[in-house]
């Protein structure tokens, strides 16, 4: 029992490099802005069908974007105006409505 215990504070006490606690970091914080965003909605959706949010730039572009795989794809479902209170960004960067399902 001492010999796990041992081993498990040895590799607790490891250094992490400042790029791996990064990763890790992202890593999170990409899964919270996901699970934030609906994304368990969309997994209801049929396999294959492309689906996901308008991305807004100087109001819609006619650009969607699927956030579990970050693809874009033009969709005549952005065109209109933007929820100001329901922008957030996903893959990184992008600002999408996420009131504005398109697909």
């Amino acid at each position: 029992m001492n010999n796990k215990f041992d081993e498990l504070t040895r590799s607790l006490a490891q250094s992490v490099t400042r790029r791996g606690a990064f990763k890790k970091f992202a890593a999170g914080l990409v899964a919270a802005v996901a699970t934030s965003i609906g994304i368990g909605e969309m997994s209801a959706q049929g396999v294959g069908e492309k689906r996901g949010y308008c991305i807004v730039v100087l109001g819609f572009t006619g650009v969607c974007i699927d956030p579990t795989t970050c693809e874009r794809f033009q969709s005549a479902d952005c065109k209109g105006r933007v929820h100001e209170r329901a922008i957030q960004k996903v893959c990184g960067f992008l600002d999408v409505d996420t009131k504005k399902l398109c697909g």
